[in-house]
């Protein structure tokens, strides 16, 4: 009785402060031209719950870190994937991204051993082998040609989910599913005009092209299955366990569309957000000389021109500190939309049940009540010195028990590929190449990332060890076919959806 007596009323309730928008349709409009400058916006004017309306949908953008704590981890409960996941199971179809529940954690429980610490450790080396191949074919470039990295990456990105969780090399996809993966990242968000509103199966031009974005990449997939049980490759760790899983009550095992599916998720949210995250870790390093300059110093130390082992690459500091800044500065995944099943508080604000939320790691990531110089590119916010922070000022890869499957290995991935490139490349930004954030599944630039790259120049006397001198470098990922890197002789001198599954 003293619960009822003491709960608010309605006119005691807060309502969070926002823009007004326009009668019908809100805010859509803003949101799909820029929806992460707005949400940038909104804390900055309205502060860290903004109430925002997108269409018939009310939303309230939350920011502060123990809001995001409160939503991800105390009262995840009452959070659910949300409506606007739903667009993404026109691609994903009902896997570990789209969906929540028994059916969720039964899911999660299958693949779960796949992607733990030591099963990341075993594919150290397959990493290193992608990344050392990758520096040998940039070396014979011609002097001056610019390269657009983000495809590059996206494609390396590609091969190394091939070789680790698929057990087969699938780059050679990357030219024909780009376009498709671009298109379908696209589809999903909000088009802010009548196809948000149109179910998917109504024959529009859009709906008819996101129905052929999914038919190739099924292809796709259907390749990778079939190689699987021909026995054309390996067996496939994730294929193996998803087809051995079965159901804690039933015993029945997943049917053929619920492994389809998940498999959908792992290529798509997998190779997609790591491409990302390796493309601006490039940016990054061109942009900043004085950064790579000191990051060389360490590797130069440590690894004499190698490529590190899992131990080695965790405990390099300055390379940690650089990864991590480059996920502050550039988090792949810039936001995470949740649905609200019950009427709920948050800080201080009333949250309505069936309306949304959205927590956006670009914006919390630089708070100015957490980070004195949000906008500068600056590894020694992680250094030994840096003041301890709220645990979700910073979260990547979201937060919970839905934060990011693949946290570890996309972790060591780019703690690999970077102790690799930057032992050997220099790197500058094609001059009057235009940066553009773009606010799809994950952080693209939208007119890519166009790089000039060379050999590494090494001053008189800054030399590596000896055993560098020549590097066996893997074309093909598996150590067949070796050829030598050799270092020159001259030292001058990143609103959801990580994809949390």
């Amino acid at each position: 009785m003293n619960n009822i007596l003491n709960a608010p009323s309605k006119k005691q309730r807060r309502i969070a402060p926002g823009p007004r928008g326009n009668l019908i349709t809100g805010n859509l409009f803003a949101y799909k031209h820029d929806p992460i400058m707005m949400l940038l916006r909104l804390q900055q004017q309205y502060g860290d719950v903004a109430r925002n309306r997108l269409g018939p949908f009310l939303t309230h953008a939350v920011i502060h870190p123990k809001d995001v704590q409160y939503i991800l981890q105390e009262n995840h409960k009452n959070y659910t994937r949300g409506r606007f996941y739903e667009n993404f199971k026109v691609l994903l179809g009902d896997g570990l991204l789209t969906t929540d529940g028994d059916f969720w954690r039964r899911h999660r429980r299958a693949v779960q051993s796949l992607f733990h610490k030591n099963f990341v450790t075993k594919n150290t080396s397959l990493l290193s082998n992608a990344s050392l191949a990758l520096v040998e074919r940039w070396r014979r470039l011609p002097d001056g040609n610019p390269v657009e990295v983000l495809d590059e990456m996206m494609e390396l990105s590609m091969r190394m989910l091939g070789i680790t969780v698929f057990n087969t090399d699938i780059s050679s996809h990357a030219k024909e599913s780009g376009p498709l993966i671009r298109h379908g990242l696209e589809a999903v968000m909000a088009q802010g005009n009548l196809n948000d509103f149109l179910p998917r199966w109504v024959p529009t031009p859009f709906n008819v092209r996101i129905m052929r974005t999914r038919k190739a990449l099924d292809r796709i997939l259907e390749k990778v299955l079939h190689d699987h049980h021909a026995g054309h490759c390996e067996a496939s760790d994730l294929i193996s366990l998803l087809l051995a899983a079965r159901h804690p009550d039933t015993g029945e095992p997943m049917t053929e569309l619920e492994v389809h599916d998940e498999m959908m998720t792992v290529f798509l949210a997998g190779h997609e957000t790591t491409g990302t995250g390796l493309a601006w870790s490039l940016y990054a390093l061109a942009q900043h000389p004085a950064v790579l300059r000191r990051l060389r110093e360490e590797l130069d130390a440590k690894l004499g021109g190698g490529a590190p082992t899992a131990e080695e690459a965790e405990s390099l500091p300055y390379l940690n500190q650089v990864v991590n800044e480059i996920l502050r500065v550039y988090p792949p995944i810039w936001g995470y939309p949740r649905g609200v099943k019950e009427d709920d508080e948050v800080g201080g604000y009333h949250i309505p049940a069936g309306s949304s939320v959205f927590l956006s790691p670009y914006v919390t990531h630089r708070h100015p009540e957490f980070w004195s110089n949000p906008d500068a590119f600056d590894p020694e916010n992680f250094g030994t010195n840096a003041p301890k922070r709220h645990s979700y000022a910073f979260f990547p890869f979201g937060g919970g028990m839905r934060k990011c499957i693949g946290f570890q290995i996309a972790l060591l991935q780019m703690r690999v590929f970077l102790a690799v490139v930057a032992q050997h490349l220099d790197f500058s930004a094609l001059p009057g190449h235009p940066i553009v954030l773009g606010g799809m599944v994950s952080l693209r630039p939208l007119q890519g990332i166009r790089l000039i790259i060379k050999p590494r120049q090494r001053s008189s006397g800054a030399g590596v060890s000896k055993e560098a001198q020549t590097i066996l470098v893997s074309e093909n990922c598996h150590g067949q076919q070796a050829h030598p890197v050799h270092t020159a002789t001259a030292v001058t001198c990143p609103f959801s959806k990580g994809i949390s599954v």
